[in-house]
């Protein structure tokens, strides 16, 4: 008589509140635009100051939680942040917990947008948060660094210049996936920058120079 080997079927796919993709354009005369992750639509700026939107986009390759100064900008009171997966495969992120444990230490829960100098303390602030700066950070050393130098990078010269908010997209964050706290501080989603494209003014049809973005995200149960 032959033995059989039983295959245990793979667990079923997770399935989501909400899912979606959304491509779209912000340039200079209409960012930062707000977006829904609970709902799936664009929330109109007359209502910045609520816990409506979950993600603002805005020109120069920013991207806000509703969280920390971004929610004292607005006046929100947003309860956001942003947690990073260390994957770039979307259907391998399966719930809010899988964010990368080796960095847990430092990055938990979530981190939540903060302003910081863009070069030395004589330079402009910036709004950010952990999406601006996962391709700056070494990590083979991540886990012994804190959590302020998690947030920068250093320069041949020796200065720490914090780079614009998602700062070369296009080389380095494209196909991250990040899980999204969303504003009311108790739901969660992913997502991920699939597609990032800098539209230069001299050939935007608006005239004013452009950023192209596709993101796809699902909202967990």
């Amino acid at each position: 008589m032959t033995q059989q080997t039983m295959k245990i079927p793979p667990p079923p796919p997770p399935s989501y509140v909400k899912e979606g993709e959304i491509t779209f354009e912000v340039d200079s005369s209409n960012g930062p635009r707000f977006f829904s992750l609970t709902t799936g639509v664009w929330i109109d700026a007359s209502e910045a100051a609520t816990e409506k939107w979950d993600l603002a986009f805005q020109r120069m390759r920013k991207i806000y939680t509703n969280s920390g100064t971004s929610a004292q900008e607005f006046s929100s009171n947003g309860q956001g942040g942003v947690w990073y997966t260390n994957k770039t495969d979307f259907d391998a992120v399966t719930s809010k917990d899988d964010a990368v444990t080796d960095l847990s230490s430092i990055l938990a829960p979530y981190i939540t947008d903060q302003s910081r100098y863009t070069g030395t303390s004589s330079g402009s602030l910036a709004r950010i948060n952990l999406m601006t700066y996962m391709g700056y950070v070494n990590e083979e050393t991540a886990s012994g660094t804190t959590k302020e130098d998690f947030l920068t990078y250093h320069s041949g010269e020796g200065a720490t210049y914090l780079p614009t908010a998602f700062y070369d997209i296009d080389q380095k964050e494209t196909g991250q996936v990040y899980i999204i706290r969303h504003a009311d501080g108790k739901t969660y989603a992913k997502i991920q920058v699939s597609d990032f494209e800098f539209i230069s003014s001299s050939v935007a049809p608006s005239g004013l120079s452009t950023d192209s973005y596709k993101v796809r995200y699902a909202v967990f149960k």
